[in-house]
């Protein structure tokens, strides 16, 4: 009788212990709650509010939502997302530095290996097949190219202009010239590569159409029909032995590209500025970018600081914002150069700017968005003999430079 009773406790321990475990588990979210530094709400930016704990009156919809509360406010719950976050980028970073190559190579499509396609290659490096995220290309040695606002037909040269459309940019462009050539105003529209173009070594293998593309189509006919008008990339290009001239996870050009492309800028205006070679570059390294934020993949970098010309002092710097991205800052300088400078464009200026800023003694960058605002053109209505214009926009917004020309016509009228 004695050895039956122990074998029956012996069978009641194990549901019991269970059971245990498992109404331990449901308070341990209270519990958790009660202690900051587990408080799985902690530091954890969402964008919707956590489920609150159910009132029995809602009836058979209680367990539903006590349910969804639970998935809330499991303990640890923050750790365990970024340990799930951690662990995921561990294992995409293997798939695509890895895994992805090696399949690739041995998906080569045959056309990448054929006669009609060798004198299209942008880069005779073995076969890689794009992988996309959130916009996000990932390329070559941690490289990451941007797939959105059409940067992928600009690159395979499937986007070229239709003649209607170079003649409606060749109007707008040249009414603005005109104006500028008739109040002796030194006049530019510049075009700064999309960082494929400039990197083609880096990108996945896409199938390229032509290599006579887009911008190199506008640039031509622009300027045998008298526009002056730069597209950056040989510049861009030329620069590349000395640094790495765009940011490899982000859409956007480095201190060290645009100052090549600032230094053409102002050979253009006949101004001459030291060549990137001569000038003092401070290499730093920096962590991710735009497009990084896009795939959530990061890595570190080399980074570039240029000190140049810290003898001119700024004498003041206003700045107004208006909807949008726009905006018009004004920057005086104690430069010798009387000149007034005027930039409009997107946010390739803002790297730039610096470099303009102790060339002149008015320094005025406006945001392409902001084009139409009266500060904006009065601070162009202002120009006069001797200043300078520069209309710059990235070739995936090249459209907004004819854009900008035919609203300042328009607003100066």
């Amino acid at each position: 009788m004695t050895d039956l009773t122990k074998k029956e406790k012996k069978s009641r321990f194990l549901p019991i212990l269970i059971i245990g475990v498992f109404a331990l588990f449901l308070v341990l979210p209270v519990i958790a709650k009660m202690i900051p530094k587990q408080n799985p709400n902690a530091g954890l930016e969402e964008k919707r509010a956590l489920a609150e704990f159910p009132s029995l009156s809602e009836g058979d919809e209680f367990f539903t939502d006590l349910n969804t509360w639970f998935d809330d406010h499991i303990p640890f719950r923050l750790r365990l997302i970024s340990a799930k976050k951690k662990i995921t980028q561990k294992i995409e970073q293997v798939y695509r530095k890895k895994v992805h190559p090696f399949l690739s190579k041995l998906s080569t499509p045959d056309w990448y290996d054929s006669p009609e396609y060798s004198d299209r290659k942008t880069w005779d490096d073995p076969y890689l097949a794009p992988l996309e995220d959130n916009y996000a290309v990932y390329g070559r040695g941690d490289w990451l190219f941007y797939s959105g606002e059409l940067c992928t037909p600009y690159f395979t040269g499937t986007n070229l202009l239709s003649e209607e459309t170079e003649q409606d940019w060749l109007k707008k462009l040249g009414a603005l010239q005109e104006y500028c050539e008739e109040r002796g105003i030194r006049f530019l529209v510049a075009v700064a590569p999309n960082k494929e173009q400039v990197y083609p070594e880096y990108v996945p293998n896409y199938y390229i159409e032509t290599a006579d593309k887009r911008e190199n189509r506008v640039e031509r006919f622009l300027q045998e029909n008298g526009i002056s008008f730069r597209y950056l990339l040989n510049d861009l290009i030329e620069a590349k032995p000395l640094y790495e001239c765009y940011m490899r996870q982000d859409t956007h050009w480095n201190n060290a590209g645009a100052y090549a492309a600032f230094h053409a800028i102002m050979g253009e205006f006949g101004i001459e500025v030291p060549k990137l070679q001569d000038v003092e570059v401070i290499t730093t390294t920096m962590i991710g970018g735009d497009l990084s934020n896009f795939c959530g993949y990061s890595t570190r970098y080399p980074a570039y600081s240029i000190p140049y010309r810290k003898d001119v002092a700024i004498l003041s710097d206003e700045k107004q914002t208006f909807s949008g991205n726009g905006a018009v800052e004004v920057i005086e300088t104690a430069s010798e150069n009387p000149a007034h400078f005027v930039m409009v464009g997107d946010s390739f200026r803002d790297v730039i700017l610096k470099f303009f800023i102790p060339e002149f003694s008015r320094v005025t960058s406006i945001h392409r968005d902001a084009i139409k605002e009266d500060a904006a053109l009065q601070e162009i209505a202002s120009l006069k003999k001797g200043d300078v214009l520069l209309l710059l926009a990235v070739e995936r917004y090249d459209v907004g430079n004819p854009y900008a020309a035919d609203c300042i016509i328009q607003g100066l009228k």
